[in-house]
C-alpha cells in the first residue's frame, strides 16, 4: 500500500495543528479582534473547521467515500448528522486515542486505549452544534448568545481535541492498514505517521 494515503492524512492533521494555534492565539490575546463577539466567532469558526477535518480525515484515501460524505455537508448543522454520515462510509472513521507504554524485549512499546481526557463523539456533536449557532446572525428579538460561555468552553474543547489526536490510531476508508499518528515528536513539530500492515495469521507451530 502506498504511503500517499498516510501523507495525505498527516497533512490534514498538520492543518488541524495550525488551526489550533490560531484558536490558542485568540484565547491568549482576544483584544486583537477588537471585541468579544468577533473573537468568539473566529474561535468557533476554527473549531468547526477542525471538527470537520477530524470527521472527514479517515476518508482522505478514498475519493468516492469522501465525495459521498461531503455531499450536502454545508447544510448540516448537527454534529450527530455528520458523524452518522461519515460512519456510513467508514465505520472506523473516529480517531482512537491511545497511551503508549514501554514494552519489553523485541516489543518496544504497547498501546492501551486512553481512558479519558479526549473529545468523545458526544462532545464532538455538542461542540459542532454550538459553533454552528454562533456563526449565524442572531435574531434581534431572540435570546442573546452567552459569549462568556464560549470563552470558557472553547479552550476546553481544544484541550479535548488535543487529547484525542496527540497519539492516536486511525483506519482509512478503502485501506486495510492501521496507522499510528503522533501529532508531535521530540525532534520535530511535524506530524508523524507509522503504517502497520495486516499480514494475516501467524503460524502456530
Amino acid at each position: 500500500m502506498s504511503d500517499l494515503d498516510l501523507d495525505a492524512y498527516c497533512q490534514l492533521m498538520q492543518e488541524i495543528k495550525r488551526r489550533t494555534s490560531v484558536v490558542n492565539l485568540i484565547v491568549a490575546e482576544p483584544g486583537r479582534l477588537m471585541f468579544k463577539a468577533t473573537a468568539v466567532e473566529s474561535m468557533c469558526l476554527q473549531v468547526r473547521k477542525i471538527l470537520e477535518l477530524i470527521a472527514m480525515g479517515s476518508l482522505v484515501a478514498n475519493e468516492e467515500a469522501l465525495s459521498t460524505a461531503r455531499c450536502g455537508l454545508g447544510k448540516l448543522w448537527s454534529g450527530q448528522q455528520i458523524l452518522r454520515r461519515v460512519r456510513g462510509v467508514n465505520p472506523d472513521f473516529y480517531p482512537r486515542p491511545i497511551v503508549e507504554l514501554p514494552g519489553s524485549g523485541a516489543i518496544k512499546s504497547h498501546w492501551e486505549n486512553k481512558p479519558d481526557g479526549f473529545l468523545t463523539e458526544a462532545q464532538f456533536a455538542e461542540a459542532y452544534a454550538r459553533c454552528h449557532a454562533v456563526l449565524h446572525a442572531e435574531n434581534p428579538l431572540g435570546r442573546t448568545l452567552d459569549y462568556s460561555a464560549y470563552e470558557r468552553d472553547v479552550p476546553l474543547w481544544i484541550a479535548l481535541i488535543i487529547g484525542l489526536l496527540n497519539s492516536h490510531t486511525i483506519r482509512l476508508a478503502g485501506n486495510p492498514n492501521l496507522y499510528l499518528i503522533h501529532m508531535q515528536e521530540a525532534e520535530t513539530e511535524q506530524v508523524r505517521g507509522y503504517v502497520f500492515e495486516h499480514v494475516g495469521s501467524l503460524p502456530t507451530d
